[in-house]
């Protein structure tokens, strides 16, 4: 049908989008787009009159996605660069197949070393041991668990009330943040606290004291 159309040399993109239109109400929306009749309109110019669609050069916009997730499962560590070079595709084709594959591109994880199997097969005998001990209720008697704990001078009781409909809460004064007040170390187990200790004003909780208060702490249970 195009070719029974009036085309002339020197015809411009908008004589072709207006011969575009004339032809699609003479043969009804969706028979032809503008970019569609450019391109036949290329071809004829150039003398080539055939109406066989020819093969179109450039990359293929259809992926195989088993292709894309057999090169990924055999390299892992590839880029989308390189599988777009592999497989002729585009980046962006590629990223969209991964998605629909549900990929995602992960760091690997970092340890410290690398375990020798004499190591590895210890950590699976203690993590064993340490499972069956869960089972028995004398295994959290051993553990024992420290914790730092700020202890303020005044401690306000705001804890919530039982009160009558329309009964207002009694007011309490909010602590303030400089008020007066010390930390400690408190050390227990699952029944109750079996040590605690003041720690020094100006010193902050860190390992120094930590051990120093573990020794204090054994010395301790070992009196009673």
């Amino acid at each position: 049908m195009f070719l029974h159309f009036p085309l002339r040399a020197g015809t411009t993109a908008v004589q072709i989008t207006v011969l575009t239109r004339q032809i699609r109400e003479v043969q009804g929306d969706g028979k032809i787009s503008d970019r569609t009749a450019q391109n036949w309109y290329k071809r004829f110019k150039e003398g080539d009159l055939s109406l066989e669609i020819k093969p179109r050069s450039g990359r293929p916009s259809v992926v195989n996605l088993q292709d894309v997730k057999q090169k990924v499962e055999m390299i892992p560590t590839t880029s989308t660069r390189k599988l777009s070079e592999e497989l002729g595709l585009s980046e962006d084709t590629i990223c969209l197949a991964l998605l629909k594959l549900q990929k995602t591109y992960k760091n690997s994880r970092e340890i410290l070393h690398e375990l020798t199997p004499q190591q590895a097969n210890q950590r699976l005998e203690i993590c064993k041991t340490l499972l069956e001990n869960t089972q028995e209720l004398r295994f959290f008697k051993l553990i024992v668990t420290c914790d730092e704990k700020w202890i303020h001078i005044r401690n306000p009781d705001n804890r919530k009330q039982w009160l009558d409909v329309g009964q207002s809460a009694e007011h309490v004064a909010k602590q303030r943040r400089f008020e007066r007040k010390f930390m400690i170390g408190v050390w227990l187990n699952f029944q109750q606290v079996i040590y605690f200790e003041i720690i020094p004003k100006g010193r902050s909780f860190n390992s120094e004291i930590y051990c120093e208060q573990l020794d204090r702490m054994h010395a301790s249970l070992k009196s009673k």
